[in-house]
């Protein structure tokens, strides 16, 4: 939860990791560009994830690729 904004992210069993982006970003944002763009044979995007913010260290998840996001909402933009 980022001030009154919920974020709303999983992991299907397929392994399809569905997040938002922060709620102020747009597709004009320079680095939600950047993951839409993106081609995972040239570059590589690491998954990292903590449970807590003040006692955890971060877990290694493995590579993302981009398949796509949601083309008719923003701020926050939608991936898998």
């Amino acid at each position: 939860m980022q001030g009154d904004h919920a974020f709303d992210e999983e992991i299907t069993e397929d392994g399809i990791l569905s997040w938002q982006s922060q709620p102020q970003n747009t597709f004009k944002t320079k680095h939600i560009q950047h993951f839409i763009e993106h081609d995972h044979l040239k570059h590589n995007i690491y998954l990292f994830l903590r449970t807590s913010k003040k006692f955890d260290r971060y877990t290694y998840l493995g590579k993302l690729a981009y398949i796509s996001h949601d083309e008719e909402r923003e701020k926050p933009v939608y991936f898998k």
